[in-house]
């Protein structure tokens, strides 16, 4: 049984960035991409950009061929290709769907390592391949983003309203597809997180200076979790909270939350979490 639909942008991509090369300005660059790649599928864009940072374009064009790998893009659409719905039935087995995951293969601004959003009615994944710097990372963030997908489909109001985001919901939506990644695909936490955009000394480094720091992460958050708004909370985003050497600690704590929720409830019962009730329960673990 297929568990997911892919569609792939690739293609389109690769015959922009064929004439982008020949350009030598990073505004000739832009243009290029803009008329050649960004117009044509300027639906998919729209949505990119309620996530990505468009002031990021004159760095990237700047540093283009830095950037974006023909070979190595190409090499990561192959691998979508032949195990997107390996993976995707491995992360039905962790949370239960109905029917096919919608699956973009996009390529950005190196703004985003995937993000999953309503589009063509539906929720669909986007799996952005510049970002991605091997196949094993790819697969990390293959099960990520499906496991949001899944867990959006069950339809308890997570996703953000009036283009604002409640941290609570975000919190949830992270701890939950980081789990599922690490059951799906037989992971430890740090490389769920990760991939391999960290060393594995790096990665231990990491999860020792949560563990040390888990006290000052709960109480850091729980400060700001109240506020929404579009602009990413250091906990979530890529910038460090203040005082943290750290970007991603905010899914580090999401994860913790699930785990001890699962100690008192079935991943059900946790998925199905919701408004009010989450709400507290994300407050009582912060304040633990």
């Amino acid at each position: 049984m297929k568990h997911a639909h892919m569609t792939s942008l690739v293609a389109d991509f690769l015959r922009a960035d064929a004439l982008i090369r020949t350009e030598k300005s990073p505004v000739a660059r832009h243009r290029v991409w803009a008329r050649e790649f960004e117009r044509p599928h300027s639906d998919a864009f729209r949505l990119y950009y309620q996530w990505a940072n468009r002031r990021a374009a004159a760095r990237v064009f700047a540093n283009y061929t830095t950037y974006y790998s023909r070979e190595r893009i190409q090499r990561l659409e192959r691998y979508a290709r032949m195990h997107l719905d390996t993976i995707a039935a491995k992360v039905h087995r962790v949370i239960p769907f109905s029917g096919k995951l919608p699956v973009v293969l996009f390529v950005g601004l190196k703004q985003s390592n995937g993000f999953v959003i309503k589009y063509k009615e539906q929720y669909t994944t986007f799996l952005n391949l510049e970002s991605y710097p091997d196949t094993i990372t790819l697969q990390i963030f293959m099960a990520h983003e499906l496991a949001h997908n899944a867990h959006l489909r069950m339809g308890q109001g997570y996703y953000w309203k009036s283009k604002k985001m409640d941290w609570y919901n975000t919190m949830m939506l992270e701890g939950v597809a980081t789990y599922a990644t690490q059951k799906a695909l037989r992971l430890n936490s740090a490389d769920a997180l990760w991939g391999t955009y960290f060393s594995t000394v790096q990665k231990k480094r990491f999860t020792r200076w949560c563990e040390r720091h888990e006290r000052w992460l709960k109480d850091r958050l729980l400060r700001e979790i109240d506020g929404t708004a579009m602009t990413e909370s250091a906990f979530f985003g890529a910038r460090k909270p203040r005082g943290c050497p750290y970007i991603r600690t905010g899914y580090w704590l999401g994860l913790k939350f699930v785990e001890s929720l699962l100690r008192e409830m079935s991943l059900r019962e946790v998925l199905l979490l919701r408004g009010g009730a989450l709400r507290w329960q994300i407050r009582i673990f912060l304040r633990k």
